[in-house]
């Protein structure tokens, strides 16, 4: 499933002021039944959001950044409010946009609470927040249901770490598109099988880390020019060094990595978050 890789670049923001049961549709080839996911009924996938998983990111934990009544859905999943204002939704990458945009047209509200780090605007003037639908999170609703996965972005990361323990586990439960993708965890030598700009989970044991004056690397192989690498620039790596991640001392380490494949001397995904990385037992 090829998909875009999402934008990295936010600013802050000026402040600004202040149930029906949906068709099926068909989209890359899944069937999404927006009524049930899984045989579990809208209502009860509604209420997956109270999950002791879900609590960790609480409204009372963010700062509240606006209303939104939203209008319309428009491509990417974004909410163009009535003022116009464009919304897109932080911390997730979506994966099924007609099985998201159906999720949300079947909750039946318009209004939506803002909430984030803080306000962030991208290049083309549209927010990114949590969103909520009264006490229903909408994030954690989709990546419940498997139509969306975690993924990191530029002062987004405070929910990270409960969306991406409920994407594990909806991939385990196999909901949405965890029910068709062939493999939702990949081994380094089955990379060059899949299509470049694939979002991929990636587990496996670091053989070496290489350096350059501008790149660090994670090699997963003894040949550089063909097996699977993963790759960090300079200019990221201050952010890795914050949240206590040694590139260095990587070698010999079991990971799990997130990111979008690209076929550069073999099979790579590049890492800008330290978010992308988890370290197995």
């Amino acid at each position: 499933m090829a998909l875009r890789p999402p934008l990295d670049t936010l600013r802050l923001a000026r402040p600004r002021p202040q149930g029906h049961r949906a068709p099926e549709r068909q989209t890359r080839g899944l069937r999404v039944k927006v009524q049930g996911l899984k045989g579990l009924p809208l209502v009860l996938l509604a209420l997956l959001w109270t999950s002791p998983v879900a609590a960790a990111c609480s409204q009372d934990s963010l700062q509240a950044v606006g209303r939104l009544h939203w209008l319309r859905i428009e491509p990417l999943t974004t909410l163009v409010g009535r003022d116009g204002q464009r919304w897109r939704l932080a911390g997730v990458q979506i994966v099924d946009e007609a099985g998201t945009a159906a999720l949300i047209q079947a909750l039946g509200g318009r209004e939506l609470s803002a909430f984030g780090d803080q306000r962030l605007l991208d290049r083309y003037e549209t927010l990114w927040a949590q969103l909520w639908l009264g006490d229903t999170w909408l994030q954690a609703l989709l990546i419940e249901a498997g139509v969306a996965v975690a993924w990191p972005r530029e002062g987004q990361t405070a929910c990270f770490g409960a969306l991406r323990a409920l994407e594990s586990v909806a991939r385990a439960a196999k909901r949405g598109v965890w029910r068709d993708w062939p493999r939702s965890v990949t081994a380094p030598k089955q990379l060059g099988t899949l299509a470049r700009g694939q979002f991929v989970l990636l587990e496996g044991r670091v053989k070496s880390v290489g350096k350059t004056s501008s790149r660090t690397y994670l090699n997963f192989g003894d040949d550089y020019g063909s097996d699977t690498s993963a790759v960090i620039e300079r200019k990221h790596l201050k952010r890795f060094r914050s949240a206590g991640i040694e590139l260095d001392k990587l070698a010999g380490k079991d990971l799990r990595l997130r990111g979008f494949l690209d076929h550069r001397n073999g099979p790579s995904l590049t890492l800008a978050f330290p978010e992308q990385i988890e370290q197995l037992e």
